[in-house]
């Protein structure tokens, strides 16, 4: 069944005065009149909330209103198990509900509809329906129907207890408020616009994560929501022609009918309006950059789409997609679905990503520490430039046994970081040759006299000076081409 068509009616003695507000709390004039409201969340949920109220001179008032709430795209996930709608709307009349409807609609246009029968309509309390692609399935007061497709107004539904289907029976007659209310709900609707918030995309960015076992921060692919002027124009005048429908509805819902026509109603206007939604949502109005087919999703202009089958997950422009739900900047390449520096990149085709601190081998199999660029596994970085192996670590310095040219090195003092070479020995802090003493700073194999060393011209020529011999005050020495070195000159290497 389509949205209820408008009923001509006349009717003497009634009136009714119209009251609008928007961005507000409802208000009614004197218990007269429509009020609505619309309004984005900050969390992007878009709510539209009408309500409607008539009289006339000897009925109580009667009151509709129909709450549209919609998740906004950003709030989909990738699985596209998500609920898209609720429509929650209701009838009274004065302080009596006539009946009252739940709907949640979910992408694909599966429909679920609970309708409540308040105190004012006898027959029935409780119709449960399920809409699935035209067709309505469900129970009335728990007894099952046969499912049947919607369009048909001739078609008998069937239940399955095999007794007759239950017939509403209301205790006023209100087709006639019906027939106002549903008039007027058309005129309120272009009076809800978007907000300023809404009036360009916005992106929503899931917080970065870590990925397991890796230092480095990974960018999670973000959904791009588009309520400008032009969507927002289109899903509200979807929304406009769906609450005329179901107020509509109360011309059976509150009426006279069996049963199961109130569901049929009901589920006609749902099925229409979740087509018209989808619509919107597939145009150029609310997707600038489509994905992949209709329900596939919508980025931003610029944007990288994560692949067509991911429903709306975007990355930013100059990123590109890695894995299930990541975004690779320009200096990340994507590596066993993770994003990893490019220098940081190791084995054959980047399969390994090294941690901060990490090098990769030689080989290129595995991380290890990072120690002045080069692998640094098993073994102790001194200063971040020296790799040098536990039992060479002197202090801050590195002591091998085996240091080449210099011979075979032994740790002395670790607490000074005293490294010295073949038979050298300590001397004060310092490495010197046995028989010598720290003087003044300086290994002294002569005599040490107030920090000086005292030599004799035999014992200078014995360690390969000139034979002249110098003192560290005035470390002078008669040939400008020699220096003075532990008591003694010696003659600069030319």
């Amino acid at each position: 069944m389509a949205f209820v068509s408008v009923l001509p009616l006349l009717v003497l003695g009634l009136f009714l005065a119209i009251f609008h507000v928007c961005d507000a709390d409802m208000a009614l004039l004197h218990g007269h009149g429509v009020s609505s409201k619309c309004f984005v969340q900050q969390d992007g949920t878009v709510e539209k909330h009408v309500e409607v109220v008539a009289s006339n001179s000897t009925d109580p008032l009667l009151k509709f209103s129909l709450t549209q709430t919609y998740n906004s795209p950003k709030n989909w996930n990738v699985t596209k198990d998500f609920v898209q709608s609720v429509q929650v709307g209701s009838y009274t009349l004065g302080v009596e509900e006539l009946y009252s409807f739940n709907i949640t609609s979910n992408l694909g246009q599966d429909s679920a509809i609970v309708i409540h029968w308040g105190s004012a309509v006898e027959g029935s309390s409780v119709g449960t329906f399920h809409l699935q692609k035209g067709v309505v399935s469900g129970n009335i007061d728990g007894r099952s129907f046969l499912p049947f497709s919607l369009g048909n107004d001739n078609i008998t539904v069937t239940f399955t207890d095999g007794r007759p289907s239950p017939m509403l029976h209301p205790k006023s007659n209100t087709t006639a408020l019906v027939q106002i209310i549903h008039d007027q709900l058309p005129k309120v609707y272009p009076q809800c616009v978007p907000p300023p918030a809404a009036a360009a995309n916005s992106s929503s960015a899931i917080s970065p994560r870590q990925a397991p076992a890796l230092d480095w921060t990974q960018n999670v692919a973000h959904s791009t929501d588009f309520n400008d002027a032009a969507c927002f124009a289109c899903k509200t005048a979807a929304d406009a022609e769906a609450a005329a429908g179901y107020a509509g509805c109360g011309f059976i819902c509150a009426s006279i009918f069996l049963s199961w026509k109130c569901g049929d109603c009901i589920s006609g206007v749902t099925n229409t309006l979740n087509s018209a939604q989808a619509a919107c949502q597939a145009s150029t109005n609310c997707c600038k950059n489509r994905c992949g087919g209709i329900l596939s999703g919508c980025c931003g202009l610029g944007e990288v789409c994560f692949s067509p089958d991911d429903f709306n997950l975007c990355c930013y422009g100059g990123q590109q997609p890695c894995g299930a739900d990541l975004c690779c900047n320009p200096d990340q390449t994507c590596s066993a679905g993770y994003c990893c520096p490019t220098p940081q990149l190791c084995g054959s085709g980047g399969s390994l990503c090294c941690q901060a601190g990490e090098a990769c081998n030689s080989a290129g199999t595995a991380c290890c520490p990072d120690c002045g660029g080069a692998c640094c596994a098993g073994n102790v970085c001194l200063g971040g430039t020296t790799c040098c192996a536990q039992q060479d670590v002197c202090g801050s310095v590195c002591c091998p046994a085996d240091a080449g040219l210099l011979g075979s090195g032994h740790c002395l003092n670790s607490a000074e970081s005293l490294c010295c070479y073949n038979s050298q020995i300590e001397a004060g802090g310092l490495c010197c040759n046995p028989g010598e003493v720290n003087c003044g700073g300086e290994c002294c194999s002569g005599t040490c006299v107030n920090n000086s060393c005292v030599q004799t011209s035999q014992n200078c020529l014995a360690l390969g000076g000139t034979g002249e011999t110098c003192t560290v005050e005035d470390q002078s020495c008669s040939m400008g081409f020699a220096i003075c070195h532990s008591g003694c000159c010696f003659e600069q290497p030319k």
